[in-house]
């Protein structure tokens, strides 16, 4: 799931319904929303170089493992 927000409470809750729906077939990572995404390809870069310590990019790297 991407742009999770958990400040909000509508995105752990389509969050919940994701997971409840889909199970197993859902990747179990999330990237949260962050804004040095849009950023990162606004300078035509990863995130990765951007930004590497965003959440978004532990987040990205979480999966990756």
């Amino acid at each position: 799931m991407n742009q999770v927000d958990q400040s909000r409470q509508l995105s752990k809750d389509v969050l919940k319904v994701l997971r409840n729906m889909l199970g197993t077939k859902l990747f179990p990572g999330v990237i949260h929303q962050d804004e040095g995404i849009a950023e990162s390809l606004a300078c035509d870069t990863t995130l990765i170089h951007y930004d590497p310590l965003s959440q978004a990019a532990a987040d990205l790297r979480q999966c990756g493992d």
